[in-house]
Formats: structure tokens, sequence, C-alpha cells
């Protein structure tokens, strides 16, 4: 009446087409969950260095206030444009360094590998 073969293939496809979907609804929902974790962790620690950086360089600003605000003050009776200039390069030249070693160059310079700004060449 029924084929052996025929009742046997139905089944095997049809668990291995169950077997399959599910397979890759997993994968799917697993993907996508890892991938938002990954992502919300990443955000959380560039969100963390962001908010330390601009701390320190807040502090070093702080520290030296006295310096920029006499800068303020002296720039407008500054003889001429050229020694303006000369302020306005030296000041694009000022670069924030560290205690680890690390700088923000005002000029975008990127130091080479083993350049620390807590050493003097």
């Amino acid at each position: 009446m029924f084929d052996q073969r025929s009742i046997r293939f139905k089944f095997i496809a049809c668990v291995l087409g169950i077997s399959f979907l599910l397979t890759a609804a997993c994968a799917w929902f697993i993907y996508y969950r890892v991938g938002n974790m990954i992502t919300s962790e990443v955000h959380n620690r560039v969100a963390a260095k962001v908010s330390h950086s601009a701390s320190q360089i807040n502090n070093w600003f702080t520290e030296h206030r006295n310096v920029i605000d006499t800068m303020y003050y002296i720039f407008p009776i500054l003889p001429d444009n050229e020694t303006r200039l000369l302020v306005l390069v030296s000041v694009y030249n000022l670069y924030v360094g560290f205690y680890d070693g690390t700088a923000i160059f005002g000029d975008g310079w990127i130091p080479t590998p083993g350049w620390y700004a807590n050493q003097r060449p």
C-alpha cells in the first residue's frame, strides 16, 4: 500500500527541514543578540575612555589657567601682527603630555614609536 522508502524519505526530509530552520533561527538570534552585546560593551568602554581623557584635559587647562588667561589679556596689547602671529604659532605647536607618556598635539603631529611626552630628548 505505502512504499516504505517514500515514507522514510518524507520523514527524513521533514526532520532535516525543521532542523535546518531551527538552526538558522537560532543562529540569527544569537548573531544579533551577541552583536548587540558586543556593540554595547564597546560603546561603554569608549565612552569611559573619552570621559577620562576629557577629565585629564580639563584638569590640565584648569591647572594652567593663569598662563592661558595671561595670554588672553596680553594678546591685544602686542605691538604688531607679526608678534601676534608668533604667539599664535607657539600656541598652535602646544601639546599636552600626560603622566603615562601619551600626548595630544595642537598641530596634529603623530609621534614615532618609543616617543614619550614625559621624557625630554
